[in-house]
């Protein structure tokens, strides 16, 4: 009876994990080639379908070497989430950009969701790891699956 109690627990947990990944979305950062010392750029979080999520805030921290970038803001311009209010972020901390944005419409489509802006301090040669450490839509639903990238 035990045995039996076991795998329907472990069926019953592995299902609502499937349906879980499901109803989650992409957040991911790419990996960008091709900077140099002293250029500013602009690294896009990306997101997939938000249609029909009722996505009206979302927050995260990303985590770099700041020997390679310096994070110097985000910016909302032209991306899925222009609508939403000016951005609140932290770059104060050595190595990580910490950010934040709500609006009173719900997002749409998939996209560029924001772009996180960044000084290349690094020779050409360097490159560093752009991580996720966490990222929530509406305090947590949709549930959120990461793709760090790099610069």
């Amino acid at each position: 009876m035990k045995l039996f109690f076991k795998f329907i627990s472990s069926l019953f947990l592995s299902c609502i994990l499937c349906i879980s990944m499901l109803f989650s979305i992409d957040v991911s950062i790419p990996n960008i080639i091709g900077v140099d010392q002293g250029d500013t750029i602009q690294v896009p979080i990306d997101v997939s379908d938000l249609t029909n999520q009722n996505i009206f805030s979302f927050y995260g921290k990303v985590l770099f070497d700041e020997s390679i970038a310096n994070a110097i803001g985000v910016t909302k311009s032209g991306t899925l989430s222009s609508s939403f209010g000016a951005p609140v972020y932290n770059i104060n901390n050595d190595g990580e950009i910490t950010f934040a944005l709500f609006g009173t419409s719900s997002l749409n489509s998939s996209g560029e969701l924001i772009y996180l802006d960044f000084v290349i301090n690094g020779d050409d040669a360097s490159s560093t790891n752009l991580e996720f450490v966490f990222f929530v839509f509406n305090e947590g639903n949709p549930n959120s699956n990461l793709f760090n990238g790099s610069i």
